[in-house]
């Protein structure tokens, strides 16, 4: 499972939403996370209950993106339906994702799965499944500048030391020498944009 629709796919899973068979804007704000939990838990299909209770590991994700509500949503749903219907098979989450990256979802009218900005971690049921339990990946795939490797942890956490400042700037120097007016140039530097009209428009001027 996942948060959307495109990381969803890229998984070959599901969202969340869908697994669940929730509908956008599901969630009451005015209670409290498990309390809405419960409402949505009692209204719930029998199909989807014995779907649950049959459902022994659960992979999410892009977990940085799921806020603490919809975290608690989904565990309190799997634990409960367990408890009550299938007590003897025990189940388990494994969770993926980086912190220091996309926030949980914020849509307005179009989803209001959280309106606090509350991460998953901070959901009551991340520290009982989850607490003590998690590994870091910290071999870097697609980089081979050591430097640059080094500074890439100071930069996500805000470390920003004289010798960064010093790296980026000498960066930033190298590509204004050899950037033409248009914005062109023959350095292999990769550059990204808000918006797939801007990639578009900078594909064209290059080709």
């Amino acid at each position: 499972m996942a948060p959307t629709g495109v990381a969803a796919a890229v998984a070959a899973g599901v969202t969340l939403h869908a697994f669940l068979r929730l509908p956008a804007g599901c969630f009451d704000e005015s209670l409290l996370e498990e309390e809405a939990a419960e409402r949505i838990y009692s209204t719930m299909a029998k199909s989807m209950k014995n779907r649950l209770a049959d459902t022994s590991l659960l992979m999410m994700d892009q977990v940085s993106m799921v806020s603490s509500r919809m975290f608690t949503l989904f565990c309190y749903f799997i634990g409960k339906v367990h408890a009550d219907h299938n007590p003897g098979r025990p189940w388990r989450m494994v969770a993926f994702g980086d912190f220091h990256q996309l926030p949980p979802l914020r849509r307005g009218e179009e989803d209001k799965n959280d309106t606090r900005g509350l991460y998953a971690f901070r959901s009551v049921h991340w520290t009982r499944l989850l607490a003590d339990q998690d590994l870091e990946l910290r071999y870097v795939w697609r980089q081979e500048d050591k430097q640059f490797i080094e500074m890439l942890p100071r930069l996500r956490v805000r470390d920003v030391t004289d010798e960064l400042v010093l790296f980026l700037q000498e960066s930033a120097d190298t590509y204004r020498a050899q950037v033409t007016a248009s914005g062109l140039t023959n350095l292999e530097a990769t550059h990204i944009f808000p918006n797939r009209e801007r990639v578009k428009m900078h594909n064209g001027q290059c080709l």
